[in-house]
């Protein structure tokens, strides 16, 4: 739910306001059907958190590709699907944190695509000219954090899939 709902929320954020701002036959909708304006919100969020999960996953591929360029990393998409073909009798300890950095690295990724109409969404609220500035400036650098988080999360998913190929646990 973290990776699809929290960047979904975030996504539709700022639209949401707009909406709230601009059409007040949207405000009488949701005070007289809160329940099943409730229920869209949340579709709309998922979906949102989907396709944010969707293009996060285009960045990670990006990454994967540029990873591979440097020597230390070579083989790193042949170690991942000699991690894939791995059966545990066992599971390792490893394998737990790992699902760990899974799970943050989709955050990551899912967050620096919601980034993206979030700062859109900016633009159309009805707030002070200086505000656009500093949202943008907040949104902007919570972007480049999450982009530089995630690579950096890239990277130790391949060096711990690395070290639990060394040991064979099956």
């Amino acid at each position: 739910m973290v990776s699809l709902v929290v960047p979904g929320f975030y996504a539709t954020s700022t639209v949401s306001i707009v909406v709230w701002q601009e059409f007040p036959a949207i405000r009488k909708l949701v005070d007289d059907h809160p329940g099943t304006a409730a229920i869209v919100m949340f579709l709309v969020i998922l979906t949102c958190g989907l396709i944010a999960e969707d293009w996060g996953a285009r960045i990670e591929r990006y990454f994967d590709e540029r990873l591979t360029k440097e020597v230390a990393y070579k083989h790193h998409i042949e170690e991942w699907f000699d991690y894939l073909r791995l059966a545990f009798d066992k599971e390792p300890v490893g394998h737990r944190y790992l699902r760990t950095l899974v799970l943050r690295l989709k955050f990551e990724l899912g967050m620096t695509v919601a980034s993206v109409p979030v700062a859109l969404g900016t633009f159309f609220i009805k707030i002070p000219c200086i505000w656009h500035l500093i949202a943008l400036f907040i949104v902007g650098g919570l972007f480049l954090y999450f982009l530089l988080e995630a690579k950096s999360s890239n990277k130790a998913l391949s060096d711990l899939r690395r070290e639990m190929l060394k040991k064979n646990w099956g």
